[in-house]
Protein backbone atom coordinates (compact mmCIF):
# COMPACT_ATOMS: atom_id res chain seq x y z
CA UNK A 1 0.00 0.00 0.00
CA UNK A 2 3.18 1.95 1.09
CA UNK A 3 4.17 2.05 -2.89
CA UNK A 4 1.10 3.80 -3.87
CA UNK A 5 1.03 6.96 -2.17
CA UNK A 6 2.99 10.09 -2.57
CA UNK A 7 5.97 9.94 -0.38
CA UNK A 8 8.13 11.73 1.13
CA UNK A 9 11.60 11.35 3.18
CA UNK A 10 13.43 12.98 5.90
CA UNK A 11 14.84 13.24 10.26
CA UNK A 12 13.11 12.96 12.86
CA UNK A 13 13.99 15.72 15.33
CA UNK A 14 11.44 16.02 18.01
CA UNK A 15 8.23 14.09 18.89
CA UNK A 16 6.01 15.29 21.68
CA UNK A 17 2.57 13.75 23.33
CA UNK A 18 -0.68 15.66 22.97
CA UNK A 19 -3.92 15.11 24.61
CA UNK A 20 -6.82 15.43 22.48
CA UNK A 21 -9.35 17.90 24.08
CA UNK A 22 -10.44 21.58 24.39
CA UNK A 23 -9.99 24.55 26.84
CA UNK A 24 -13.14 25.94 28.91
CA UNK A 25 -13.73 29.56 27.46
CA UNK A 26 -16.55 30.25 30.23
CA UNK A 27 -16.65 29.35 33.75
CA UNK A 28 -18.43 26.44 34.50
CA UNK A 29 -20.40 25.97 37.97
CA UNK A 30 -21.53 22.87 39.83
CA UNK A 31 -24.30 21.35 38.68
CA UNK A 32 -23.74 22.83 34.75
CA UNK A 33 -24.36 20.44 31.55
CA UNK A 34 -23.47 22.88 28.86
CA UNK A 35 -19.50 22.89 28.67
CA UNK A 36 -18.04 26.10 26.54
CA UNK A 37 -15.21 24.70 24.75
CA UNK A 38 -12.33 26.70 22.54
CA UNK A 39 -12.85 24.15 19.96
CA UNK A 40 -14.86 21.40 19.42
CA UNK A 41 -13.26 19.39 16.79
CA UNK A 42 -11.42 16.96 18.89
CA UNK A 43 -14.96 16.15 20.21
CA UNK A 44 -17.70 13.16 18.90
CA UNK A 45 -20.71 14.15 17.42
CA UNK A 46 -22.14 10.76 18.58
CA UNK A 47 -20.65 11.49 22.54
CA UNK A 48 -18.07 9.81 24.33
CA UNK A 49 -16.12 10.32 27.30
CA UNK A 50 -13.71 13.82 29.00
CA UNK A 51 -11.94 13.90 32.12
CA UNK A 52 -11.35 17.37 34.26
CA UNK A 53 -8.41 18.09 35.25
CA UNK A 54 -9.97 16.87 39.05
CA UNK A 55 -9.54 13.85 37.45
CA UNK A 56 -13.53 13.22 37.63
CA UNK A 57 -14.68 11.40 34.24
CA UNK A 58 -17.97 12.49 32.61
CA UNK A 59 -20.15 10.67 29.60
CA UNK A 60 -20.82 14.25 26.77
CA UNK A 61 -23.76 13.33 24.78
CA UNK A 62 -23.67 15.61 22.00
CA UNK A 63 -21.18 18.58 20.15
CA UNK A 64 -22.89 21.81 18.97
CA UNK A 65 -20.07 23.17 16.45
CA UNK A 66 -21.59 26.42 16.06
CA UNK A 67 -22.14 27.61 20.07
CA UNK A 68 -18.80 25.42 20.79
CA UNK A 69 -20.49 23.67 23.60
CA UNK A 70 -20.49 20.06 24.33
CA UNK A 71 -23.02 18.73 26.45
CA UNK A 72 -22.89 16.64 29.22
CA UNK A 73 -25.28 13.67 30.43
CA UNK A 74 -25.37 13.99 34.11
CA UNK A 75 -24.21 17.33 35.85
CA UNK A 76 -20.64 18.35 37.44
CA UNK A 77 -20.01 18.05 41.05
CA UNK A 78 -17.30 20.31 40.88
CA UNK A 79 -16.83 23.67 39.15
CA UNK A 80 -14.40 24.37 36.66
CA UNK A 81 -12.61 27.38 35.38
CA UNK A 82 -12.02 29.29 31.99
CA UNK A 83 -9.41 27.84 30.18
CA UNK A 84 -9.27 24.49 32.43
CA UNK A 85 -8.34 21.58 30.27
CA UNK A 86 -11.11 19.34 29.03
CA UNK A 87 -9.53 16.07 27.72
CA UNK A 88 -10.82 13.19 26.10
CA UNK A 89 -10.91 9.81 28.18
CA UNK A 90 -10.88 6.30 27.05
CA UNK A 91 -12.50 3.86 29.72
CA UNK A 92 -11.59 0.73 27.44
CA UNK A 93 -7.43 2.16 28.20
CA UNK A 94 -8.62 3.42 31.60
CA UNK A 95 -6.68 6.64 30.42
CA UNK A 96 -6.73 10.08 28.37
CA UNK A 97 -6.99 10.07 24.37
CA UNK A 98 -3.73 10.97 23.03
CA UNK A 99 -2.26 11.50 19.35
CA UNK A 100 1.55 11.95 19.37
CA UNK A 101 3.19 15.03 17.16
CA UNK A 102 6.64 15.30 15.38
CA UNK A 103 8.88 17.94 14.10
CA UNK A 104 10.47 16.55 10.80
CA UNK A 105 13.43 18.02 8.33
CA UNK A 106 12.40 17.13 4.85
CA UNK A 107 15.60 15.69 2.68
CA UNK A 108 14.85 18.79 0.70
CA UNK A 109 14.90 21.08 3.37
CA UNK A 110 18.11 23.57 4.09
CA UNK A 111 19.31 23.04 7.93
CA UNK A 112 18.74 25.92 8.74
CA UNK A 113 14.90 25.67 7.59
CA UNK A 114 12.08 24.90 9.80
CA UNK A 115 11.28 21.79 10.39
CA UNK A 116 7.17 20.44 9.59
CA UNK A 117 4.64 18.87 11.71
CA UNK A 118 3.17 15.77 11.35
CA UNK A 119 1.11 13.21 12.65
CA UNK A 120 2.43 10.09 14.28
CA UNK A 121 0.77 6.49 13.34
CA UNK A 122 0.24 4.80 17.20
CA UNK A 123 1.94 1.78 15.95
CA UNK A 124 5.15 3.56 15.47
CA UNK A 125 5.28 5.44 18.97
CA UNK A 126 7.27 2.83 20.69
CA UNK A 127 9.85 2.72 18.32
CA UNK A 128 10.32 6.64 19.29
CA UNK A 129 11.14 8.56 22.22
CA UNK A 130 9.52 11.80 23.28
CA UNK A 131 12.71 13.96 23.07
CA UNK A 132 14.00 16.79 20.73
CA UNK A 133 16.91 14.64 19.11
CA UNK A 134 20.21 15.85 17.98
CA UNK A 135 23.01 13.91 15.24
CA UNK A 136 21.03 11.10 15.73
CA UNK A 137 17.27 11.98 14.11
CA UNK A 138 15.33 8.71 12.50
CA UNK A 139 15.11 8.78 9.49
CA UNK A 140 11.60 8.60 8.49
CA UNK A 141 9.06 8.11 5.73
CA UNK A 142 6.15 10.02 5.44
CA UNK A 143 2.84 9.93 3.44
CA UNK A 144 -0.42 12.20 2.88
CA UNK A 145 -3.64 11.59 5.48
CA UNK A 146 -7.38 11.59 5.01
CA UNK A 147 -6.90 15.72 5.34
CA UNK A 148 -4.18 15.89 2.78
CA UNK A 149 -1.84 16.28 5.96
CA UNK A 150 1.55 14.71 6.24
CA UNK A 151 1.47 11.61 8.63
CA UNK A 152 4.85 9.40 10.08
CA UNK A 153 4.23 6.34 7.99
CA UNK A 154 7.50 4.65 8.90
CA UNK A 155 10.53 4.82 10.50
CA UNK A 156 13.16 3.24 8.35
CA UNK A 157 15.35 0.28 9.44
CA UNK A 158 12.52 -0.37 12.35
CA UNK A 159 9.39 -2.66 12.25
CA UNK A 160 6.17 -0.96 13.60
CA UNK A 161 4.11 -2.21 16.99
CA UNK A 162 1.37 -3.54 14.64
CA UNK A 163 3.88 -6.48 13.32
CA UNK A 164 5.20 -7.42 17.11
CA UNK A 165 1.19 -7.14 17.90
CA UNK A 166 0.24 -9.67 15.50
CA UNK A 167 3.22 -11.98 16.81
CA UNK A 168 2.32 -11.29 20.44
CA UNK A 169 -1.47 -11.95 19.91
CA UNK A 170 -0.11 -15.43 18.09
CA UNK A 171 2.23 -16.17 20.99
CA UNK A 172 -0.62 -15.55 23.47
CA UNK A 173 -2.68 -17.78 21.82
CA UNK A 174 -0.49 -20.43 21.48
CA UNK A 175 0.48 -20.41 25.64
CA UNK A 176 -3.84 -20.17 26.29
CA UNK A 177 -3.92 -23.41 23.95
CA UNK A 178 -1.39 -24.54 26.28
CA UNK A 179 -3.23 -23.74 29.59
CA UNK A 180 -5.79 -25.46 28.39
CA UNK A 181 -4.52 -28.62 27.31
CA UNK A 182 -3.06 -29.10 30.69
CA UNK A 183 -6.16 -27.72 32.25
CA UNK A 184 -7.98 -30.56 30.03
CA UNK A 185 -5.76 -33.10 31.63
CA UNK A 186 -6.79 -32.38 35.23
CA UNK A 187 -10.05 -32.46 34.12
CA UNK A 188 -9.69 -36.03 33.14
CA UNK A 189 -8.45 -37.40 36.24
CA UNK A 190 -11.00 -38.72 38.56
CA UNK A 191 -11.13 -40.45 41.74
CA UNK A 192 -11.49 -44.16 40.55
CA UNK A 193 -8.51 -42.88 38.30
CA UNK A 194 -6.46 -41.28 41.54
CA UNK A 195 -7.48 -44.43 43.22
CA UNK A 196 -5.65 -47.11 41.02
CA UNK A 197 -2.38 -44.91 41.01
CA UNK A 198 -2.22 -44.94 44.71
CA UNK A 199 -3.31 -48.55 45.20
CA UNK A 200 0.02 -49.34 45.29
CA UNK A 201 1.34 -46.79 47.63
CA UNK A 202 1.30 -48.60 51.20
CA UNK A 203 -2.39 -48.11 51.85
CA UNK A 204 -2.08 -44.69 52.37
CA UNK A 205 -5.05 -43.41 50.19
CA UNK A 206 -8.42 -42.88 52.30
CA UNK A 207 -10.75 -46.44 53.05
CA UNK A 208 -13.87 -46.46 53.47
CA UNK A 209 -15.53 -49.80 54.34
CA UNK A 210 -16.42 -51.39 51.42
CA UNK A 211 -13.08 -50.95 49.97
CA UNK A 212 -11.11 -53.61 51.29
CA UNK A 213 -11.46 -57.07 49.54
CA UNK A 214 -10.17 -60.45 50.51
CA UNK A 215 -6.30 -60.02 49.82
CA UNK A 216 -6.74 -55.81 49.18
CA UNK A 217 -4.15 -55.33 51.87
CA UNK A 218 -1.08 -57.53 51.97
CA UNK A 219 1.89 -58.93 54.74
CA UNK A 220 4.34 -55.53 53.92
CA UNK A 221 1.17 -52.93 54.30
CA UNK A 222 1.41 -53.30 58.09
CA UNK A 223 4.27 -54.00 60.61
CA UNK A 224 3.66 -56.34 63.42
CA UNK A 225 2.05 -54.68 66.32
CA UNK A 226 1.42 -51.71 64.29
CA UNK A 227 -2.37 -51.18 64.96
CA UNK A 228 -2.64 -50.69 68.38
CA UNK A 229 -5.42 -50.92 71.39
CA UNK A 230 -6.71 -47.82 71.27
CA UNK A 231 -7.07 -47.42 67.41
CA UNK A 232 -9.83 -50.06 67.10
CA UNK A 233 -13.07 -49.62 69.51
CA UNK A 234 -14.27 -51.93 71.98
CA UNK A 235 -16.05 -54.88 70.20
CA UNK A 236 -15.34 -53.44 66.58
CA UNK A 237 -14.25 -57.13 66.00
CA UNK A 238 -17.63 -59.12 66.47
CA UNK A 239 -18.16 -63.08 65.89
CA UNK A 240 -19.95 -62.30 62.21
CA UNK A 241 -16.22 -60.85 61.24
CA UNK A 242 -14.54 -64.04 61.52
CA UNK A 243 -15.14 -67.24 59.56
CA UNK A 244 -15.69 -70.68 61.20
CA UNK A 245 -12.24 -72.21 61.71
CA UNK A 246 -10.37 -69.45 60.60
CA UNK A 247 -7.74 -69.51 64.08
CA UNK A 248 -5.74 -72.59 63.68
CA UNK A 249 -3.25 -74.25 66.04
CA UNK A 250 -0.53 -72.17 63.77
CA UNK A 251 -2.36 -69.11 64.15
CA UNK A 252 -1.47 -68.38 68.11
CA UNK A 253 1.82 -68.82 69.53
CA UNK A 254 1.98 -70.48 72.88
CA UNK A 255 1.03 -68.66 76.21
CA UNK A 256 0.12 -65.55 73.86
CA UNK A 257 -3.27 -65.23 75.39
CA UNK A 258 -2.96 -64.49 79.49
CA UNK A 259 -5.32 -64.10 82.09
CA UNK A 260 -5.11 -60.43 81.49
CA UNK A 261 -6.02 -60.37 77.91
CA UNK A 262 -9.85 -61.87 78.27
CA UNK A 263 -12.20 -60.67 81.09
CA UNK A 264 -14.15 -63.37 83.27
CA UNK A 265 -16.30 -65.60 81.55
CA UNK A 266 -15.05 -63.78 78.34
CA UNK A 267 -15.42 -67.08 76.38
CA UNK A 268 -18.64 -68.68 76.51
CA UNK A 269 -20.56 -71.43 75.00
CA UNK A 270 -21.87 -68.95 72.17
CA UNK A 271 -18.81 -67.90 71.78
CA UNK A 272 -17.61 -71.31 70.63
CA UNK A 273 -18.92 -73.05 68.07
CA UNK A 274 -19.15 -77.00 68.79
CA UNK A 275 -16.17 -78.54 67.50
CA UNK A 276 -14.74 -75.60 66.86
CA UNK A 277 -11.66 -75.06 69.18
CA UNK A 278 -10.04 -78.83 68.87
CA UNK A 279 -6.34 -80.09 69.82
CA UNK A 280 -4.92 -79.12 66.18
CA UNK A 281 -6.07 -75.59 66.62
CA UNK A 282 -3.94 -74.61 70.00
CA UNK A 283 -0.80 -75.34 70.69
CA UNK A 284 0.37 -77.14 74.52
CA UNK A 285 -0.86 -75.21 77.35
CA UNK A 286 -2.56 -72.25 74.67
CA UNK A 287 -5.46 -71.61 77.28
CA UNK A 288 -3.59 -70.84 80.74
CA UNK A 289 -5.41 -69.17 83.64
CA UNK A 290 -4.85 -65.89 82.34
CA UNK A 291 -7.56 -66.79 79.71
CA UNK A 292 -5.08 -65.26 76.50
CA UNK A 293 -5.39 -66.88 73.19
CA UNK A 294 -1.99 -68.04 71.88
CA UNK A 295 -1.10 -70.27 69.01
CA UNK A 296 1.30 -70.65 66.53
CA UNK A 297 -2.23 -70.27 63.98
CA UNK A 298 -5.95 -69.80 64.28
CA UNK A 299 -8.48 -71.29 61.81
CA UNK A 300 -11.57 -71.18 62.05
CA UNK A 301 -14.76 -71.33 59.89
CA UNK A 302 -17.38 -69.54 62.53
CA UNK A 303 -17.11 -66.66 64.87
CA UNK A 304 -14.70 -65.70 67.50
CA UNK A 305 -15.46 -62.96 70.05
CA UNK A 306 -12.49 -61.99 73.04
CA UNK A 307 -12.50 -59.21 75.20
CA UNK A 308 -8.94 -59.16 75.75
CA UNK A 309 -6.36 -59.58 73.16
CA UNK A 310 -6.01 -62.04 70.49
CA UNK A 311 -2.66 -63.22 69.16
CA UNK A 312 -1.00 -65.47 66.81
CA UNK A 313 1.55 -65.40 64.01
CA UNK A 314 -1.15 -65.87 61.56
CA UNK A 315 -4.70 -65.53 61.61
CA UNK A 316 -7.52 -66.98 59.16
CA UNK A 317 -11.01 -66.91 58.86
CA UNK A 318 -12.27 -67.67 55.61
CA UNK A 319 -16.19 -69.10 56.23
CA UNK A 320 -17.22 -65.95 56.32
CA UNK A 321 -17.57 -65.75 60.15
CA UNK A 322 -17.01 -62.31 62.21
CA UNK A 323 -13.66 -61.43 64.61
CA UNK A 324 -15.10 -59.11 67.59
CA UNK A 325 -12.41 -58.77 70.30
CA UNK A 326 -13.06 -56.14 72.92
CA UNK A 327 -9.19 -55.52 73.29
CA UNK A 328 -6.83 -56.47 70.52
CA UNK A 329 -5.81 -58.32 68.02
CA UNK A 330 -1.81 -59.24 66.96
CA UNK A 331 -0.64 -61.32 64.14
CA UNK A 332 2.89 -61.60 63.53
CA UNK A 333 2.36 -62.73 59.78
CA UNK A 334 -1.40 -61.91 58.31
CA UNK A 335 -5.66 -61.79 59.66
CA UNK A 336 -8.08 -62.60 57.28
CA UNK A 337 -11.48 -62.54 58.32
CA UNK A 338 -14.09 -62.26 55.47
CA UNK A 339 -17.08 -61.49 57.34
CA UNK A 340 -15.50 -58.16 59.05
CA UNK A 341 -13.97 -57.83 62.26
CA UNK A 342 -13.99 -54.73 64.98
CA UNK A 343 -11.94 -54.14 68.08
CA UNK A 344 -11.84 -52.16 70.85
CA UNK A 345 -7.58 -51.71 71.04
CA UNK A 346 -5.31 -52.06 68.03
CA UNK A 347 -5.08 -54.85 65.02
CA UNK A 348 -1.81 -55.31 64.58
CA UNK A 349 -0.21 -57.80 61.50
CA UNK A 350 1.54 -57.74 58.50
CA UNK A 351 -1.48 -58.08 56.16
CA UNK A 352 -5.40 -57.69 56.64
CA UNK A 353 -8.04 -59.30 55.27
CA UNK A 354 -11.49 -58.08 55.74
CA UNK A 355 -14.47 -56.99 54.39
CA UNK A 356 -15.34 -53.98 56.58
CA UNK A 357 -13.75 -52.77 59.09
CA UNK A 358 -15.51 -50.16 60.91
CA UNK A 359 -14.32 -46.93 62.12
CA UNK A 360 -14.76 -44.84 65.17
CA UNK A 361 -16.09 -41.62 63.19
CA UNK A 362 -19.70 -40.61 62.53
CA UNK A 363 -18.95 -41.71 58.88
CA UNK A 364 -16.79 -45.01 57.49
CA UNK A 365 -13.55 -43.47 56.30
CA UNK A 366 -9.94 -43.69 57.67
CA UNK A 367 -6.38 -43.96 56.22
CA UNK A 368 -3.50 -45.98 57.31
CA UNK A 369 -1.14 -43.93 58.70
CA UNK A 370 2.81 -44.22 58.97
CA UNK A 371 3.19 -47.17 61.18
CA UNK A 372 0.15 -49.00 59.89
CA UNK A 373 -2.51 -47.16 62.05
CA UNK A 374 -6.09 -46.76 60.65
CA UNK A 375 -6.97 -43.37 61.50
CA UNK A 376 -9.74 -40.84 60.97
CA UNK A 377 -9.84 -38.50 57.73
CA UNK A 378 -13.04 -37.21 57.78
CA UNK A 379 -13.82 -33.95 55.75
CA UNK A 380 -16.46 -31.89 58.55
CA UNK A 381 -15.03 -28.90 60.11
CA UNK A 382 -16.39 -30.43 63.47
CA UNK A 383 -13.10 -32.79 63.20
CA UNK A 384 -10.67 -30.12 62.67
CA UNK A 385 -9.40 -27.11 64.57
CA UNK A 386 -6.67 -23.93 63.48
CA UNK A 387 -7.58 -24.53 59.82
CA UNK A 388 -6.22 -22.03 57.63
CA UNK A 389 -5.27 -21.42 53.76
CA UNK A 390 -2.17 -23.01 53.06
CA UNK A 391 -0.37 -22.61 49.57
CA UNK A 392 1.79 -25.08 47.65
CA UNK A 393 4.83 -23.69 46.21
CA UNK A 394 4.92 -24.69 42.37
CA UNK A 395 8.08 -24.62 41.54
CA UNK A 396 9.09 -27.19 43.88
CA UNK A 397 6.01 -29.41 42.42
CA UNK A 398 7.69 -28.59 38.68
CA UNK A 399 10.91 -29.62 40.35
CA UNK A 400 9.70 -33.03 41.77
CA UNK A 401 9.93 -36.08 39.67
CA UNK A 402 7.66 -39.06 39.31
CA UNK A 403 9.63 -42.22 39.41
CA UNK A 404 9.03 -45.75 39.28
CA UNK A 405 10.76 -48.32 41.59
CA UNK A 406 10.59 -51.63 43.51
CA UNK A 407 9.95 -52.28 47.00
CA UNK A 408 11.95 -54.15 49.55
CA UNK A 409 9.03 -55.02 51.49
CA UNK A 410 7.03 -56.43 48.93
CA UNK A 411 5.92 -59.66 49.33
CA UNK A 412 6.70 -61.14 45.98
CA UNK A 413 10.60 -59.15 46.60
CA UNK A 414 12.67 -61.78 46.35
CA UNK A 415 16.52 -60.63 47.29
CA UNK A 416 18.25 -63.51 44.87
CA UNK A 417 16.75 -62.07 42.00
CA UNK A 418 15.25 -58.28 42.82
CA UNK A 419 14.93 -57.36 39.13
CA UNK A 420 11.49 -59.80 38.97
CA UNK A 421 9.87 -57.78 41.55
CA UNK A 422 7.09 -55.28 41.13
CA UNK A 423 7.39 -52.20 39.69
CA UNK A 424 5.47 -49.25 41.84
CA UNK A 425 5.19 -45.29 40.72
CA UNK A 426 5.07 -42.36 42.63
CA UNK A 427 7.66 -40.13 44.22
CA UNK A 428 10.62 -40.27 46.92
CA UNK A 429 9.94 -39.10 49.94
CA UNK A 430 13.31 -37.85 50.60
CA UNK A 431 13.64 -36.07 47.22
CA UNK A 432 9.91 -34.22 48.28
CA UNK A 433 12.00 -33.37 52.16
CA UNK A 434 14.94 -31.72 50.04
CA UNK A 435 12.46 -29.56 48.14
CA UNK A 436 11.03 -28.13 51.09
CA UNK A 437 7.73 -30.54 50.90
CA UNK A 438 7.54 -31.04 54.58
CA UNK A 439 3.46 -30.93 54.99
CA UNK A 440 2.88 -34.07 52.46
CA UNK A 441 6.06 -35.81 54.50
CA UNK A 442 4.50 -38.46 56.77
CA UNK A 443 7.08 -39.93 59.33
CA UNK A 444 7.40 -42.77 62.06
CA UNK A 445 7.34 -43.29 65.86
CA UNK A 446 11.18 -42.51 66.02
CA UNK A 447 11.06 -39.86 63.28
CA UNK A 448 12.12 -41.28 60.76
CA UNK A 449 11.04 -40.46 56.79
CA UNK A 450 8.17 -43.11 56.41
CA UNK A 451 6.29 -42.23 53.02
CA UNK A 452 4.41 -39.12 51.37
CA UNK A 453 0.73 -37.97 51.52
CA UNK A 454 0.03 -38.32 48.43
CA UNK A 455 -4.00 -37.36 48.46
CA UNK A 456 -2.90 -34.30 50.35
CA UNK A 457 -0.68 -33.36 48.22
CA UNK A 458 -2.91 -33.95 44.94
CA UNK A 459 -5.46 -31.83 46.86
CA UNK A 460 -3.21 -28.60 47.21
CA UNK A 461 -1.44 -29.38 43.63
CA UNK A 462 -4.95 -29.34 41.83
CA UNK A 463 -5.98 -25.91 44.11
CA UNK A 464 -3.11 -24.22 43.30
CA UNK A 465 -2.79 -25.35 40.07
CA UNK A 466 -6.51 -23.79 39.32
CA UNK A 467 -5.85 -20.68 40.96
CA UNK A 468 -2.06 -20.03 38.94
CA UNK A 469 -4.24 -20.96 35.97
CA UNK A 470 -7.34 -18.26 36.48
CA UNK A 471 -4.52 -15.80 37.69
CA UNK A 472 -2.76 -16.43 34.51
CA UNK A 473 -5.87 -16.54 32.26
CA UNK A 474 -7.24 -13.24 33.46
CA UNK A 475 -4.13 -11.63 32.96
CA UNK A 476 -3.43 -12.36 29.60
CA UNK A 477 -7.38 -11.87 28.90
CA UNK A 478 -6.94 -8.09 30.65
CA UNK A 479 -3.61 -7.63 28.05
CA UNK A 480 -5.43 -9.28 25.02
CA UNK A 481 -8.07 -6.84 25.06
CA UNK A 482 -5.64 -4.01 25.61
CA UNK A 483 -3.97 -4.86 22.83
CA UNK A 484 -7.57 -6.09 20.88
CA UNK A 485 -7.88 -2.18 21.57
CA UNK A 486 -4.85 -0.54 20.44
CA UNK A 487 -5.43 -2.60 17.09
CA UNK A 488 -8.78 -1.10 16.79
CA UNK A 489 -7.58 2.57 17.23
CA UNK A 490 -5.09 2.24 14.60
CA UNK A 491 -7.60 0.62 12.46
CA UNK A 492 -10.07 3.95 12.79
CA UNK A 493 -7.00 6.07 12.92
Amino acid sequence: MAEELEQFFGRLIGMSRQSLGSTLTVDAAVGATVLDVAETGDFDGDGGEIVTPDGTVYTYVSVDEEASTITLDTPLTAALSEDDEIVLYDSELAGEVVEYVGLVLLDDQDPGDEPIEVTIQHSLVNLLAETIRGGAAEAVTLVRDGDDDLMLWQVDGKVALDVALEQSVADLDETLTELNSDLNVLNTVTLPALQDDLATLDGKFPIGSTDISDGAISTPKLAANSVSADKIIANAVGADKIAANSIGADKIIANSIGADKLAANAVTAGKIAAGAVTADKLAAGALDGNLSVTASAILTNGNVNVLGTLQASDINMTGGGTMNVTGSISATSSITASGGMTAGGAVHGSTIYADSVPTTGAAINAVMGASGQFLMNTSSRRYKYDDEPFEIDLAAVRALVHKRFRRYDDEEYDETHPELGRWYYGVIAEEAQDLDLTPWLIFDADGQLQSFDYPGFATAVALAVARDYDERLNAQEQQIAALVARVEALESA
